[in-house]
């Protein structure tokens, strides 16, 4: 746990100039994830009601659901079809890491009301809100430590994702898809636009991720490495501790950084 900022200092310079700490070796065999019906689905959500959305997004709708135990799931009913969802989502599964939202199961099945296929994840249920709220609209500020706690925790499980022989992109790194525990832990969220990389891998058609996140040599060349989630968690680092958004009184939070130390 990080006791003061020298830790965390320590961790951005390792990310930027070379060898990232690494905090798991290798991946882990495919864990069979369970398939749900979509009887059971809508069970879980009481028919999808409004009352228990927790989110909406451009790839779905997430609702809070419960199991017959009584166990809560955050349930992400997919918009976005994906003709690999079920190698996908396997593949997903044998992602374990403390700051990770794990992945339970999924339903893929035909909706014999629309006739459409529906593709639903089905995750942990962290019910402490995101970053942004914590950052942004909680009466409560967050203390420097528990900033630096958050902070390590996001970088530890992006680490994690990086650190596998065929690295693991997030694409989307920002303080909403950080989920925040009831012991103040982070807890990386939103695998929407999860990829593995391979080399010069380029996306022609468009740039993943959110305006003042995004890192702006991907968003010229088209061609993402792990280095474009590092400048994404950056930005929100920089948001975390300023408590400032990216994009604030027709400035960037990056050019405020700079001329705060002189750059």
């Amino acid at each position: 746990m990080v006791a003061d900022g020298d830790a965390l200092i320590n961790l951005a310079h390792n990310y930027f100039y070379g060898d990232a700490v690494l905090f798991a070796a290798g991946c882990q065999g495919l864990d069979v994830c369970k398939q749900f019906s979509l009887q059971q689905m809508v069970r879980a959500t009481d028919n999808w009601s409004k009352d228990k959305v927790l989110g909406k997004g451009g790839f779905g709708v997430v609702y809070k659901g419960c199991s017959p135990q009584g166990q809560l799931w955050a349930i992400k009913r997919s918009s976005v079809m994906t003709n690999d969802f079920e190698t996908e989502v396997r593949a997903m599964a044998s992602l374990h890491h403390a700051n990770l939202v794990r992945l339970l199961g999924f339903c893929q099945d035909q909706n014999m009301e629309t006739g459409k296929q529906e593709q639903i994840l089905v995750y942990e249920f962290v019910g402490n809100g995101d970053l942004q709220h914590h950052i942004h609209k909680s009466k409560r500020p967050l203390s420097l430590q528990q900033r630096l706690r958050l902070a390590q925790g996001t970088a530890e499980g992006l680490a994690y994702l990086h650190g596998f022989h065929t690295p693991i992109l997030h694409r989307d790194i920002k303080p909403a898809n950080i989920l925040v525990t009831a012991d103040m832990h982070a807890k990386v969220a939103d695998f929407g636009l999860l990829k593995r990389l391979t080399h010069g891998d380029a996306d022609e058609t468009r740039v993943a991720g959110t305006p003042g996140y995004i890192d702006p040599d991907y968003n010229r060349t088209r061609i993402i490495t792990a280095k474009s989630d590092v400048f994404s968690f950056g930005i929100m680092l920089l948001e975390l501790l300023s408590a400032k958004k990216p994009n604030f009184h027709n400035d960037h939070i990056s050019r405020w950084a700079g001329f705060q130390l002189g750059f």
